[in-house]
Order: structure tokens, then sequence, then C-alpha cells
């Protein structure tokens, strides 16, 4: 179970990287290799579960071991497509082309681990009258697989190692999964025989028995349980990195706890913690609230370790209920399978309705709300824990208390709205505080305290009404795009990092900032080389605010490639951005992944390509690769240029520009732009880091004698192509 786990995790990053290149690097990709292992997980638990139900245990053991068998057919994986990647339906082709790829080792591996328990339980081990403790063991090796392959396989080997180490590790499964069958064949000879060894629970797990069908009530709540913590994993990840940091790889961290949760849970009895335990999860989510509804300026590594711990614990808190209520061995496949029914409703909740239904991660206070109400003992099968009453007059309470106590809270907030932000600040702070100190009065009565902790973040909203900065907000597969005032400032902010900022007065709006600002490095190319770039064509990859349109040239024809239509909406409205209507309003925008529409373009057509799509947490590494650097210089012309803009708080990717301008024998120059005048900084000039890449030295023109700019040194950094890439590797913290 260890090993099918670990393959399972494993197979999903190696198979995401290969298909990227065809697709491009967009969330939705992603967001679909999600979804598609949610559902292979839930089909093999289904699998396992009909197979259990259909057939005898011999029977179970041969299909079972044919399917193993069967996969070495699809080995090694390898993209089996039909047609070639649609552009009108690109979700629909990688579903398939998954399903093709796919489907039949993800069924197997997924449906190892509900059935090797199943066999454990009919035969004669001393444990198995209680073979739920397996689980944690399957759990384990999903958590190896989660953390081995972004810090060690990954920066160590390309896809074509990783896909041979895979399969040396599939047929290590099927010699264990042979030997299992092998010695429970034994087993079964031998209690043949009447030798039966000892029970630890002390009843003969061989002894026919009939225990109670699960009633719905059940299975209901079970779904719930798992649908929480699945679905608060996915949108404390995304609150994380929009509203406090925008860490890379930090979605590493809440799928492991969330693993983590998995194997303590069934890896020992919580049956006598569980009251301290959700004591404790209260406890913390209490604070939790009060700095999510506040939005209070506490340090942001206590901000991260306060929803790291919370989340924690309240998913510890609902898998350790689940734990707790598992049924009789009998009913294992059937309690399985519920459990992945709800794991995989959560994720399709979250990464994929939510952003469609809602404009902010409104996801994430609705399942804290849900999780305060079971964690307090709230259930839909049995009598809450505590004082429960039937009456009307109780009904009514449950009710009442939470709107007398939001109702007091908006009133404070909107008479103390109209003062300063700072005071406000420290009061609304107090108010939250001490509005979820009185919740606690209502611990015992679960309906009670959830609709209270929903009346606080319902009164957050008319808090974050009265701070408001804000004159723009949505929502994608591809981010939280939002627009900010400040003054005379509108600031693009997408997934928590600024992307452009303009100063909205007539005489300064078309002035370029932040990183593009006249006297940073984008601002000297131009300078430098604006008699060979007249009447050319440019290209821009990522549009941001359009701030690069500013240094337009009349004769010159720009293309925009932006992936997200959203973006360029935003930077073609007037009402919030200028630059595009003012300086290039007859620019034409194609919307897509920029590897997939540049292959589309004519051949030797611009004359610079500005490719700008690596200032983010989130770098595609796709288009910085081997391939696609040599798509880059086929849709050059003689004496073209590329400037690649990397400036990036988390990732130094100079080092593989450096490496491949050396590997394809480019003339390359750097620059990190970061000295600047108070003024400049006051008017919002940014710092930048910018890489200049030519076929021959004479094309760099004036910059090669430009002092500000030197020659990247590529150290020993392999180069990145489509087979080998690694973020981990280029982690500026590793390097300081």
């Amino acid at each position: 179970m260890f090993v099918s786990a670990l393959l399972l995790f494993l197979i999903q990053p190696i198979f995401a990287k290969e298909i990227l290149p065809l697709l491009g690097g967009a969330p939705a990709v992603w967001n679909t290799c999600l979804v598609f292992y949610e559902v292979m997980l839930l089909l093999g638990y289904l699998y396992a579960f009909l197979v259990q139900r259909w057939l005898n245990p011999t029977i179970q053991r041969v299909t079972h071991l044919l399917l193993v068998i069967a996969v070495l057919a699809f080995l090694p994986v390898s993209i089996r497509a039909l047609t070639p990647p649609s552009i009108t339906a690109p979700v629909e082709w990688l579903l398939l082309t998954l399903t093709l790829s796919l489907g039949l080792p993800l069924l197997v591996l997924s449906a190892s681990s509900p059935l090797l328990q199943s066999w454990f339980a009919a035969s004669t081990h001393e444990r198995s009258a209680d073979p739920y403790f397996l689980y944690a063991a399957s759990n384990a090796g999903s958590l190896i697989g989660l953390l081995i392959y972004p810090f060690v396989l990954e920066p160590l080997t390309g896809l074509h190692l990783q896909s041979l180490l895979w399969r040396v590790g599939y047929f290590i499964l099927m010699a264990c999964i042979g030997v299992a069958i092998f010695n429970y064949r034994a087993a079964e000879k031998t209690a043949s025989l009447g030798i039966k060894p000892p029970s630890m629970s002390g009843n003969d797990p061989t002894t026919p028995s009939d225990p109670p069908p699960v009633s719905k009530r059940r299975i209901l709540q079970w779904i719930l349980l798992a649908f929480v913590p699945s679905s608060l994993m996915l949108s404390v990840t995304t609150y994380m990195a929009t509203d406090i940091a925008p860490i890379p790889l930090l979605w590493v961290v809440p799928l492991a706890l969330y693993l983590i949760t998995f194997i303590i849970a069934f890896s020992q009895s919580f049956e006598t913690r569980l009251a301290t335990l959700r004591n404790t999860a209260t406890i913390l989510m209490l604070p939790l609230v009060v700095a999510m509804a506040a939005q209070t300026a506490w340090p942001r590594p206590l901000l991260l370790a306060l929803h790291l711990i919370a989340f924690f614990l309240i998913a510890l808190t609902c898998h350790s209920i689940l734990a707790a209520d598992r049924p009789d061995k009998k009913h294992l496949a059937q309690f399985y399978l519920w459990l992945a029914t709800g794991g995989a409703l959560g994720g399709v909740f979250t990464a994929l309705l939510a952003p469609l239904m809602f404009k902010t991660v409104v996801e994430y206070p609705l399942m804290l709300v849900i999780a305060a109400f079971l964690i307090r003992g709230g259930s839909i099968m049995t009598p809450a824990e505590g004082i429960q009453s039937a009456d009307r007059r109780a009904r009514l309470l449950d009710l009442a208390a939470p709107v007398l106590l939001g109702g007091s809270l908006a009133l404070f907030l909107y008479f103390h709205g109209r003062e300063n932000a700072q005071a406000l600040a420290t009061q609304a702070t107090f108010a939250f505080a001490f509005s979820a100190l009185v919740t606690v009065l209502w611990l015992r009565r679960p309906m009670s305290f959830a609709l209270s902790i929903a009346a606080l973040m319902l009164c957050s909203i008319l808090y974050a009404h009265s701070q408001e900065t804000k004159i723009y907000g949505g929502r994608n597969f591809y981010g939280i795009p939002t627009v900010l005032a400040f003054g005379t400032y509108h600031v693009f902010v997408h997934s928590g990092t600024i992307h452009g900022i303009e100063n909205t007065l007539r005489k300064r709006r078309d002035d370029p900032l932040t990183y593009y600002e006249r006297s940073g490095p984008l601002g000297q190319i131009f300078a430098a080389l604006q008699a060979r770039l007249a009447k050319a064509s440019v290209a821009v990859v990522g549009l941001g605010v359009g701030s690069a349109m500013c240094y337009r040239a009349p004769g010159q024809l720009w293309t925009i490639y932006e992936i997200d239509p959203s973006v360029d909406n935003i930077a073609r409205d007037p009402r919030l951005f200028n630059f595009v209507s003012d300086c290039s309003p007859s620019s034409p925008t194609v919307i897509g992944d920029a590897r997939l529409s540049l292959e589309q373009a004519p051949n030797s057509t611009y004359k610079l390509m500005i490719l700008d799509a690596y200032s983010s947490d989130y770098i595609p590494v796709h288009l910085i690769t081997r391939e696609a650097l040599a798509l880059y210089l086929q849709k050059m012309t003689i004496g073209g240029l590329l400037a690649f803009h990397i400036t990036n708080h988390w990732f130094d990717l100079e080092p593989v520009l450096a490496s491949l301008a050396r590997d394809s024998g480019l003339a390359c120059l750097a620059q990190y732009d970061r000295k600047m005048t108070s003024a400049q900084a006051g008017a919002g000039k940014f710092e930048s880091q910018w890489v200049l890449m030519a076929r021959e030295t004479r094309d760099l023109g004036p910059l090669m004698f430009d002092r500000r700019w030197y020659r990247p040194h590529p150290g020993h950094l392999p180069v990145w192509t489509d087979d080998y890439s690694s973020l981990v590797t280029t982690l500026k913290v590793l390097h300081r």
C-alpha cells in the first residue's frame, strides 16, 4: 500500500510536466489534471467496492492481478493521444489524453489500497479484526511521494529517468502484490486445517458476522467529514498565496499536513482524545477568524503559522472523527468509497466551481463555519454533544444569539466607519476579538457556535467595505486579479503580486512605472536601439497593465500574447489603466498560452520580443527551456533581440537564461537595476532585472559598451529543457 500510494503521487507531476509544453502552463491545465486524478481515485475505490461485493475472494485476486499485469502495456507511461492538442477544446483533449495514457494505471494504483486492506481483513492475522490502521501506510506513501518529487527527483533527474525509476517502482509493486496474494492463499490453507492464530480483539476474524447496514445519514456524515478538510486544504493554499505571501511551493505544506492528519488519525485510536482535540481546534479557530475578519496586519510568519496550525487541527479532528466512526470491516470498501467521494467533491468544489461562483476566496470562511459545527459535536446523524433541546425555544435561541452578536458588531463597525483607518483597524480588531470570545459561551451548542462564526465573517464584509481601496476585483482559473486605488495611483495586483502601476494624472499617466521606468533596463534598450527598431514588429509575452506599450513608436506593429483574458480586459479599460488605450490601442491581443500561440505566428516576424512572464511566484517553466528558446529564435528576424524580464523575489532565473544562451551560442547581457533616487522610488520605480539575448554580439549595439550591462554567468546549472527543469535549484533562499 505504501508503494502504490508513492507511485500514485509520483506519476501525477511526472505526466503533468510532460504534457505542459503541449498545452501550455496555464493553471487550468493543472486544475484539470487534479480533478482527473481525484476522479480516478474515486473510480479506483468504486472498482474495489464492486469487486468485493460481486466476486468471491479467489476471483478478486485473479482479476486484480490481471489488471496489475495489464498496466505493463502502458509502460513506459507516455502521451497517448488520438489527435493533436485542440486550441478550441483543450480541456476535452486533455481529459481524453489523460484517460488513454493514465486511466488504467491510476485505477489499479488507487484500488490497491482498499483491496489489500479487505484481503488483510479476511485473513487470520491477529490484527485483521480492525485493518484500518493500514490506511496510515497508504498516506505515508503519498506524503513521501509529495515531498520527494520537487525536492529530490526533479532537481536531480529529467523526465526520461523519472519515468524509468517509476517503472522500477511498479515492478516492485507487482512483486509486493504477488507476495501478498501468495501469503493470503497460504493463510487460507492453514485455516482450512483448523490452525487459527489468536486475534488481538478476542474475536475470531474468520467467524461469519452480519453487521447492520450503514445508514444513509451515516454515509452523508462521512462524506461531509471528508469534504471539509479537502476543500480547506485548497482554499487555505489559495488564501495564503493571494492575501498573505505568494511563496513558491507553498501548496506543498497544506497538502503535506492534510496527509499527515490521515496518518495520525488512522494509525492510532483517538476516541479517548477527541474531546481535547475538538477544544484545541476551536481555540485556534477563534484567533484565525479574528485575523481574517479584521484583516490584521500581524507579521506574515505569524499569520502563516496561524492558518496552517488551525487547518491542521481542524483536518485532524475531522479525520479522527472519521476514524472513530469506522464501520465493521465488512463495510471497509464502502467506507473508503464514501471517504474518497467526499474528498473528490471537496476538490471539485474548491478548484473548479468556487472560482466560477465567487470573486474572492469565500469558500475558505464557508468551510470554517461548517468545520465549527462539526468539531463542536454537531451531527446530521446523532444528537450533538452537550445540551440539545428539541423544543422551539431552544431552536430560536440557536438562531437569536448569533443574530444578536452579529447585529451588535455590525452597528459598531458602521458607526465607527468614518474614523481614520489606523484607529478603526485597532478598534475593529478588538471588536472582533471580543465577539469571538463571546462565542465561547455557545461551545456546547454547535449550531449557535457555527452561526456565530458565520456572523463574524459576514461583519468582516462590512468592515472591508469601509476600508475599501479596491476598484476592481475578479477571479478565474488563472488567479485573482485586483485593481487598487491609492491617491492618484492605480495598482494591479494578480494573485498577490504587483504587475503594474499607473499614475492617473493626465500629464503622467503614460509614463511607464515599476519595472518598466524609462531610466531602467527596458528604457535603455529602446533608447539605445531606437533607430534599429523603427518600423519593427514587436511581440510582448505577458501584458500586465500594458506599461511596455508606452515605448511603441509610430510605424511599429506590436502584438500582445496574454493567457488570461481578464488581464487584457483590465489593461484596455480606460477607467482602470490607460497605457494600452493611449499608446497602442490598435495592437492585437492573442489570447492563449504564449508558446502555443507563437507556433502559429509566421517565422522571422519580430525584431524584438519582450518576454514578461516570470515575475510572480508561478513560473511557466515551459517558456524558459531550450525548446522554447528555439521557437523564439525561429520567430525572430535577422538581427532580432530577446528581452527577458526576470524580476522575482523568490527565484534567480539569470543563471537559467545564461545557461540557455551559452547552449544556443547566443550573445547575452544582463542588468539588475537596483540604483534609484528617492524621487524615482517615490514616483513608482521598482528594482528590475532583465536579460537581453541576440544571435550576434553586434546585434546588441551600444549596450555592449554600457557599464550597467554585464555578461551573466550560468555557473554549474544544467540547461533547462522540456525534459529537465527544477525551480527548487533557483530559489534565492538557497543561495544566500
